[in-house]
């Protein structure tokens, strides 16, 4: 998933997770699936908060066992993304930060997952 656009908000964080969410209840996605959120792309975090980022780590729809890796190459994204991370749940166990897209799909190769 690429995430683009000039300002990313607690409320855009909060709504993704809410339609992964449904995905998982409706069938759609199931513990198989891996995630790649790359947020190379999005030009600014200002609205995006440290209790928006405890919200969301705390509602983490996916599967303990679903590897997942954002990419942040932005100090400030991969800051945040290592808060998410250390805030998730045990489901977050799976969640890698990393600076490179290239990084990610490296990861992915090594366990044989295809990314969403």
């Amino acid at each position: 998933m690429k995430i683009t656009g000039q300002l990313l908000s607690d409320d855009d964080l909060v709504d993704h997770r809410n339609r992964i969410k449904g995905l998982f209840d409706i069938g759609t996605l199931d513990a198989s699936w891996a995630q790649v959120a790359d947020f190379t792309d999005v030009a600014s975090f200002a609205a995006v908060s440290t209790e928006g980022i405890r919200r969301l780590a705390e509602g983490n729809p996916w599967p303990k066992v679903s590897l997942r890796v954002i990419v942040a190459p932005q100090n400030e994204s991969f800051g945040l993304a290592r808060m998410y991370q250390l805030l998730g749940s045990e489901a977050a166990d799976t969640v890698h930060v990393v600076r490179r897209t290239d990084e990610a799909l490296g990861l992915f190769a090594s366990r044989g997952a295809d990314p969403v």
